[in-house]
């Protein structure tokens, strides 16, 4: 079946409609199995156009599928279980958990940087296996703080690396089956971290979203950049550019902010905590009243301001 949705466009919808309905029955341990295939395969889109919470009456044959990359999943190595990892095995069906617990602390130089001539924040984890630099493995994102080698998943192979609370680089005791990168400034360039006292969360403020990051002037606090909050990139951005902002580790000793832009140039602006906080006019608690209410399976809150005179 799957291999029907890489090869035959027309039998696309039908076919996917059948798969869906039937990996919902699965548990999670082996839908999530078989959702990494359907990435490693460039099919995952064609299952769930838009997430894993899609349902079945999503999936109908007016849907526009566009297949990449056509790649048979018979051609994916999944017989790799040097430590547990086998999606698939030839005398059993049941899938096994990935095991991500078997990392070991790794003297290996790394960083954080994003790929150049991307329209969007492409994340990615470089790591150097020698002290010169010149080649390093691409890891990219897999889930918080956890991630995975990009070429040696391209084959169906998953080998993983994790940054500890402490800001040490923790490797996966596997071996990669891919060949190093060569590092170019040109691909890449570093994301800029800006850590405290240098920013300033603010919240409950006046503004429409109630969150504020501010940037000071390393060499001016009397300056800053504004970022405001985004709650559909979750994420804040820069009040003068499209230059987003992330804080990682929220709460926590190691917590920081990224500049998710190669080079953020805006001028800064006079810092004025108070204006955050300037509010036109109150209510007190007599003269409002929230009421909440369930609407088709969704609570939905609606807030009441009275009349001073007449409620």
């Amino acid at each position: 079946m799957l291999n029907q949705i890489v090869e035959n466009k027309l039998a696309n919808a039908v076919i996917s409609k059948l798969l869906l309905k039937w990996i919902n029955t699965l548990n999670s341990q082996d839908k999530e199995a078989y959702i990494q295939m359907m990435k490693v395969a460039n099919i995952y889109h064609i299952i769930f156009p838009n997430g894993e919470s899609v349902g079945e009456n999503h999936m109908n044959d007016k849907t526009n599928i566009h297949v990449q990359r056509k790649r048979k999943f018979s051609k994916i190595d999944t017989n790799d279980n040097s430590d547990g990892e086998s999606l698939c095995s030839d005398k059993r069906t049941s899938i096994k958990r990935q095991k991500c617990h078997n990392f070991i602390k790794s003297n290996c130089q790394f960083k954080m940087v994003n790929i150049n001539g991307t329209p969007r924040f492409v994340k990615r984890l470089l790591i150097f296996p020698s002290n010169d630099k010149r080649f390093c493995y691409e890891y990219s994102p897999y889930k918080q703080t956890v991630f995975h080698c990009t070429e040696c998943r391209k084959i169906g192979i998953y080998v993983r690396s994790t940054i500890g609370q402490h800001n040490e680089l923790q490797l996966q005791d596997k071996k990669h089956v891919c060949k190093e990168l060569q590092y170019s400034t040109e691909k890449y360039f570093d994301i800029r971290k800006v850590r405290k006292p240098n920013y300033e969360f603010l919240e409950n403020c006046n503004t429409n979203s109630g969150k504020v990051l501010i940037l000071f002037n390393p060499n001016n606090r009397n300056q800053c950049h504004d970022f405001r909050w985004r709650s559909k990139t979750k994420s804040f951005c820069c009040m003068s550019c499209d230059a987003e902002a992330k804080i990682n580790h929220e709460s926590k000793e190691n917590e920081y902010v990224e500049i998710l832009k190669s080079n953020h140039q805006c001028k800064y602006r006079p810092y004025n905590r108070e204006q955050y906080f300037k509010f036109n006019s109150y209510v007190l608690a007599r003269d409002y009243k929230i009421r909440t209410q369930m609407v088709k399976g969704k609570e939905r809150k609606t807030l009441f301001i009275f009349n001073e005179n007449d409620k």
